[in-house]
C-alpha cells in the first residue's frame, strides 16, 4: 500500500511537471510565433509558417503533456465547419484553400490553449504579453530614431513596427498590453502608451475611446466629455487641419471601395461569394483602379459579409453572443472586454485576423478568458447567473 501511494504521487508529480511543459510552450509560442522573423526571406510568408508548423507541433504536445480540461465552446467549431462546407459549395478558387487552412489551425490553437494551459499559467501569459509589448516597443523606438533595429519588415516600407508586421499591429499590440499592465505594474503603462502615441494609428485610437465610454458608461459626465472632444476637432481649426481634415480623406477612400463592395454582397447574400473570395475578385469589380490596389478595402466585418454571407455573419453573431454571455462584472473580465472591442474596432479598418502575429495574439488571449471563465464558473456556478 505505501508503495501503491508512492507510484500514485510519483504519477501526479509528474503530471504536474507534464502540464508545465505544455505551459511554458504556450509562453514560448507569444514571443515566438508573434515575432518570427528570419533574415533575407519574406516576413508576412515565415511568419505563416512559424504559426502553422508551432500550432502542428503543440498538437502532439497537447496530447503528451496538454488536457487539463474539457471545455465545451462550440462556437469555434461550428465557425470551422461552415467555412469546410463553404469550401464545397463555392469551389476552390482564389485564395480559398489558403484561407482555410489558416481558419483551421486558428481554431486548433483555441482548443489547444483553452483545453491544454493551467489557470496558473494565465497569470503568466498576461506578464508575458507585456513583456512581449514592451520589447516591441523598445524595437520600434530604435527603428524611429534610426538605429539598427533587430529587423524591418520590408512590406512597410521601412515603417517602425517593432517585432510585428504592420504599425497598426503593433498599436494594436501595445494597447492591449497596456490593459494587463494596468492590473500588475502601472508604471509599465507609460511605455506602452508612447508606442501607441508614436504609432498614431487612428483605429487603435477609436478603440481605446469606445474602452474608455464603456468602462465609464454609467458616470453622467463622460458623456460631456465626449461631446466636448468631438466639438474640440471639429471646431478647433488647428485640430480640425491636423487631424479631422486627415481622418476625413482615409475615410472617404474607403468607402470609395467599401460601397460598392457592400452592395455586390447583396448579389448572393444569403452564403456570400466563398471565402477566400474578397481579394480575388476586387481587381474584376475595380476595373478602373490599378491591380492590387484595393488594400484600402480592409474590413473583417465587410470581408465576412462578403465571403460568408448572412449565414457566416449570423455564427460569428451567435458566437459573439455566447462570448458576451460569459463576461460578467468579475475580477478577470475588463481587460479581455477591451481587448475584444479593440480588436473589433482595429478589424473594421484593418486585417489583424490576416496576420499570424495579431492573430496568435487573439487566439492566446481568447484561450486564456475561456480558461478563467471556465475556473470562475466551476466556483461561482456563472453560467446560471
Amino acid at each position: 500500500m505505501i508503495l501503491w501511494g508512492f507510484m500514485e504521487d510519483s504519477t501526479e508529480s509528474a503530471g504536474i511537471n507534464r502540464h508545465k511543459i505544455f505551459d511554458w510552450l504556450i509562453m514560448f509560442s507569444l514571443f515566438f510565433v508573434s515575432g518570427f522573423y528570419w533574415p533575407n526571406h519574406e516576413t508576412v510568408q515565415m511568419k505563416y509558417e512559424c504559426f502553422e508548423l508551432f500550432i502542428t507541433f503543440l498538437v502532439g504536445a497537447y496530447f503528451v503533456f496538454g488536457q487539463v480540461r474539457k471545455i465545451n465552446d462550440w462556437c469555434p467549431a461550428l465557425f470551422l465547419t461552415y467555412c469546410m462546407v463553404n469550401l464545397f459549395t463555392h469551389g476552390t478558387g482564389g485564395n480559398t484553400k489558403l484561407a482555410i487552412m489558416i481558419v483551421f489551425f486558428s481554431i486548433t490553437g483555441i482548443y489547444l490553449i483553452e483545453n491544454g494551459i493551467s489557470l496558473d499559467m494565465v497569470e503568466k501569459l498576461k506578464k508575458g504579453l507585456v513583456i512581449y509589448a514592451l520589447l516591441n516597443c523598445g524595437s520600434y523606438f530604435l527603428e524611429r530614431i534610426g538605429i539598427n533595429a533587430p529587423f524591418q519588415v520590408q512590406d512597410t516600407g521601412h515603417l517602425p513596427t517593432g517585432f510585428m508586421v504592420y504599425p497598426a499591429h503593433f498599436a494594436l499590440l501595445s494597447v492591449v498590453a497596456l490593459f494587463f499592465a494596468w492590473g500588475w505594474k502601472k508604471i509599465l503603462c507609460l511605455p506602452l502608451f508612447a508606442g501607441l502615441v508614436a504609432s498614431n494609428e487612428y483605429s487603435v485610437w477609436l478603440g481605446l475611446g469606445l474602452c474608455v465610454l464603456w468602462f465609464f458608461r454609467k458616470e453622467w459626465w463622460i458623456w460631456f466629455v465626449l461631446v466636448f472632444f468631438i466639438s474640440s476637432f471639429l471646431f478647433v481649426t488647428p485640430l480640425r487641419h491636423c487631424a479631422m481634415d486627415h481622418l476625413h480623406h482615409k475615410f472617404s477612400l474607403r468607402l470609395q471601395f467599401w460601397i460598392p463592395i457592400f452592395k455586390l454582397t447583396w448579389e448572393r447574400a444569403l452564403d456570400g461569394f466563398g471565402i477566400g473570395g474578397y481579394s480575388s475578385m476586387a481587381n474584376s469589380i475595380f476595373p478602373q483602379y490599378p491591380a492590387n490596389s484595393w488594400l484600402e478595402l480592409h474590413n473583417e466585418p465587410l470581408q465576412a459579409f462578403f465571403e460568408g454571407g448572412i449565414s457566416l455573419l449570423a455564427i460569428l453573431g451567435v458566437w459573439a453572443w455566447q462570448l458576451k454571455k460569459k463576461i460578467k462584472n468579475v475580477y478577470y473580465e475588463a481587460p479581455y472586454l477591451f481587448s475584444f472591442i479593440l480588436f473589433f474596432s482595429v478589424s473594421c479598418f484593418h486585417s489583424p485576423f490576416h496576420f499570424p502575429d495579431c492573430l496568435w495574439i487573439f487566439i492566446v488571449l481568447y484561450g486564456m478568458f475561456q480558461v478563467e471563465f471556465y475556473n470562475a464558473d466551476k466556483k461561482w456556478d456563472l453560467s446560471h447567473d
